[in-house]
């Protein structure tokens, strides 16, 4: 219940009243202990003073007590009037009632009362045992001086706490209005105004909070803007070949179309293209999510190439591009990966370049070993990539060309789930480009291990 009171009070009056309260505590208690040192060393004066005039008052009333007992008692009386004390006198060393040869105050008892000290007298050549008793010093000669020791420590003690409270203050402030601003833009984040930014401002603490603030803030923006750019791009992608089944179905069904095999090879395109799409969204959905199904496993990255070759090099013979896979023979290329994936990255990888290569171009896949890392790079001699395009080309249904049609264009989903296959591998996956030159893209996969080989001949 405390906590949830607590939690009511403002972080700022929290601060004021805990410092305020560690301020007055401090100046408090170096009051108390320069006002007790200057006590004590003053009643230690006094009662050295006293000391030293007990001595010849036990001197006197020796003399007496053996010249005349019988005027001991008035002699006493006499004495203890003119010093403002008590004196107590027995016979031998024992205290009790019965013993008590002289008391100028027999009112008082025996010990004397707590505020009152008590001084041996001494009386040599008798058998008596004396006390001088007077009050405290501490509480009857201090007294006078409390006040204005007080009132003397009070003035500096107040200007200091003053002056750091209002140090505190202005810290506090510094502190707490930074975050409130922080609060507040929380709020109206959440309420979805992501364009919202604070100062950085304050200490180093505060203005780097304020700091990973905006940076999520523009993240959650940038967010936004992909989740609704992706579904716009979805329902586009998605709209063009349902448009065109849906044309030719009700031109079938109201006998405006035969129903021939070009036409059902037409819807049946159509469809294959809706399934890769829908196969790449689920693909990039769980990539997204690190949630990826990978089957990890050695990987022999000659095999990997050889298996690409075969897989392009016919449609490559077809449009009159050249098509060289390259593979050093010294040593053996492992990694651990999943095959089928990075298979799936290449095939991307390959129809992009064969996509953008005119005849007569040529198309180079290579793997070779750099330190403990294998490289795979795929070179085109196709139109290039400007350098407007090429920060985005991994984006997810970014197209270099914009008038290019859907079927030769394709989804713009490939190379964004190349990338995050290569990435769940952690590897790296980067691309340099020349207008007319052309495009190279280069993986690098950390190897599983490596060694000699018995002399294979290449795969080229």
């Amino acid at each position: 219940m405390k906590t949830q009171r607590l939690g009511r009070v403002s972080l700022w009056v929290q601060l004021v009243f805990a410092v305020g309260l560690a301020i007055a505590v401090a100046v408090g208690s170096v009051a108390y202990l320069f006002h007790r040192a200057v006590s004590e060393q003053y009643a230690s004066q006094i009662r050295g003073q006293v000391r030293s005039e007990v001595g010849p008052l036990g001197g006197y009333l020796a003399s007496v007590a053996v010249v005349d007992p019988s005027a001991l008692q008035s002699f006493a009386a006499e004495l203890a009037s003119r010093e403002g004390a008590r004196i107590v006198l027995f016979n031998g060393t024992t205290q009790n009632s019965q013993n008590k040869v002289v008391d100028t105050d027999p009112s008082q008892s025996w010990p004397p009362p707590s505020g009152f000290l008590s001084f041996p007298l001494t009386l040599r050549g008798t058998t008596l045992t004396g006390y001088f008793v007077i009050p405290d010093p501490v509480t009857s000669y201090l007294r006078q001086y409390d006040a204005a020791l007080a009132r003397t420590l009070l003035l500096p003690s107040l200007i200091g706490f003053l002056v750091g409270l209002g140090i505190i203050l202005l810290l506090t402030r510094r502190i707490v209005r930074p975050l409130s601003s922080m609060t507040n833009a929380a709020r109206r984040v959440g309420a979805g105004e992501l364009s919202l930014r604070v100062p950085e401002v304050g200490p180093p603490e505060v203005a780097a909070l304020a700091l990973e603030f905006n940076t999520m803030a523009s993240r959650l923006a940038e967010s936004q803007e992909l989740r609704q750019a992706l579904v716009a791009d979805v329902a586009h992608e998605l709209r063009t070949p349902l448009t065109v089944v849906r044309g030719y179905l009700e031109a079938i069904r109201d006998h405006l179309v035969e129903a021939d095999s070009n036409t059902i090879n037409t819807i049946f395109d159509e469809t294959i293209h809706l399934q890769d799409l829908v196969n790449d969204l689920q693909d990039l959905a769980q990539a997204d999510a690190q949630e990826l199904r990978l089957e990890f496993g050695s990987v022999d990255l000659r095999q990997l190439l050889a298996s690409a070759r075969a897989e392009f090099s016919l449609e490559a013979q077809n449009k009159g591009v050249e098509l060289q896979v390259t593979v050093p023979t010294a040593r053996l290329l492992v990694i651990i990966g999943d095959a089928r994936r990075l298979a799936q990255v290449l095939h991307n990888l390959l129809g992009n370049a064969l996509r953008y290569t005119p005849a007569g171009g040529r198309i180079q896949l290579m793997a070779a070993a750099a330190g403990n890392v294998a490289r795979i790079e795929v070179r085109d001699t196709g139109t290039g990539i400007s350098p407007e395009d090429l920060p985005f080309i991994f984006d997810r249904f970014y197209r270099v060309d914009k008038s290019r049609a859907r079927g030769t264009g394709g989804s713009g989903l490939g190379l964004t789930i190349a990338r995050r296959i290569i990435e769940a591998h952690h590897g790296t996956i980067e691309v340099g480009s020349e207008l007319g030159a052309g495009t190279t893209f280069t993986i690098d996969l950390p190897m599983q291990a490596e060694a000699k080989a018995d002399n294979e001949p290449p795969v080229a």
